[in-house]
């Protein structure tokens, strides 16, 4: 039986209790609803979160591959040879050989040539500029350049010269053992000479011009590695060099040989001076000052104005241990006789050197009996990078055919208009 007491009470309160219900059950879904919203937000601020380490971890892969990028551009540059020119024409007839394929800006060196040369086999070309001063500098600027790697690296200084025509013609591509200094000494004007003399040089602190002299500089010569020097003429002893018309006209003034005779190479040494030299007196002083310094076995054929003080800066750099100073070798072609053929005053053949004919020749035959060393380096470099190599039956010996652009390389009528205009540091005749 139903209690109609409770049935009563119940009715009465429902309406009451209704209100209640609706509020607990929109409290909860406000709960769950506030849940929701603060997980979505809890979301989104942490996938921005996460594409921010996303964007980062891309950032620092870009800034590993620039930073390695960045050392790999600061390593230093490894070379196998460097070839070591003084002026414009000598540097183009062998950047036309090496082509190289690389240039490397060097703060400190020469104005004109700021930049060396690299090419693919690691074989590089620089230009120091003319004269003991540009020398000295450009090399030690290049030898203590952190953007290079010299430890191994073998030298060849490569240019043109007056040569001596007892011993040489023009055209004739040489080897020096001994690089004398011919600038080392005293001077009396040759008017004011004592009686008995036939020279007014004489070495320092000395009393005649025979006296043998003190080596008080330590740079009054340098003796080029035997076995060096040795490979050099071997591997160069088969190519085939140039000539010219004007060469071969005038050596016909010289009733003599060699210098009647075409260029051949040969092995004898030579005196490096700021002072442009020439005569017969100051040849005969060149060659008795080579044997006073160097001994009997030094055979002075050549001048030149720059390889003493390249030989003194790379022995610098040696003593610093940047490089190996003995892994030096120097090429020097005749491009002007420093003695006057019979009949000709030597003013007239200093002034007139310019019209010898040598000039071009020179240039190309300095490659040419001076690349065949590059190749042999490059091509046995696992060999040559220990040192000179015992000499095997492979050495090549065939002709280098160069190429025709060297034989374009400078002409004669540019020689002879240089020498009545001011030289600049791009163009300029053999130097004396």
């Amino acid at each position: 039986m139903i209690d109609l007491r409770l049935l009563a009470v119940t009715f009465l309160t429902l309406p009451l209790s209704l209100p209640a219900l609706a509020d607990a059950q929109k409290a909860d879904q406000d709960s769950r609803d506030s849940g929701m919203a603060q997980e979505a937000t809890t979301k989104e601020a942490k996938e921005p979160e996460h594409a921010e380490e996303t964007a980062s971890s891309n950032d620092d892969e870009d800034t590993d591959e620039t930073a390695a990028k960045k050392a790999e551009e600061q390593k230093p540059r490894h070379v196998r040879a460097m070839v070591i020119t003084t002026f414009g024409p000598e540097r183009k007839v062998w950047a036309e050989k090496l082509a190289p394929t690389q240039d490397i800006e060097v703060p400190g060196l020469h104005g004109s040539f700021g930049s060396v040369s690299c090419n693919d086999d690691d074989v590089c070309l620089m230009t120091t500029g003319k004269g003991y001063a540009n020398a000295a500098t450009s090399i030690s600027t290049l030898a203590f350049s952190p953007k290079f790697d010299l430890s191994d690296s073998w030298f060849l200084v490569s240019g043109v010269a007056s040569i001596d025509p007892r011993q040489g013609t023009l055209g004739t591509p040489t080897w020096p053992r001994y690089l004398v200094d011919f600038g080392i000494q005293w001077e009396l004007d040759a008017r004011d000479i004592p009686e008995g003399w036939t020279t007014g040089y004489l070495s320092i602190n000395t009393h005649t011009p025979t006296q043998d002299p003190h080596q008080e500089y330590g740079t009054e010569f340098y003796h080029l590695d035997d076995a060096l020097v040795d490979r050099a003429v071997k591997l160069s002893e088969g190519v085939e060099l140039a000539d010219s018309d004007g060469a071969a006209a005038y050596r016909k003034h010289y009733d003599y040989a060699p210098a009647n005779e075409a260029p051949t190479v040969v092995q004898c040494d030579s005196v490096s001076s700021d002072t442009w030299w020439y005569g017969n007196r100051l040849a005969d002083r060149a060659g008795q000052l080579g044997k006073q310094v160097a001994g009997d076995k030094a055979s002075i054929c050549t001048g030149q104005q720059e390889d003493n003080a390249i030989l003194t800066a790379l022995k610098r750099a040696d003593e610093a241990g940047r490089l190996q100073r003995e892994r030096t070798v120097v090429v020097r072609a005749g491009a002007s006789f420093n003695r006057p053929y019979e009949g000709l005053s030597d003013a007239d053949g200093l002034i007139g050197y310019a019209k010898q004919g040598g000039y071009t020749p020179a240039l190309t035959n300095m490659v040419r009996a001076g690349y065949p060393l590059i190749e042999a380096i490059v091509n046995d470099w696992d060999d040559w990078q220990k040192g000179v190599p015992e000499k095997t039956d492979q050495e090549p010996s065939s002709p280098d055919k160069a190429d025709a652009s060297e034989q374009g390389a400078a002409s004669e009528g540019d020689a002879s208009q240089k020498r009545d205009a001011p030289a600049s540091d791009d163009e300029d005749e053999a130097s004396s």
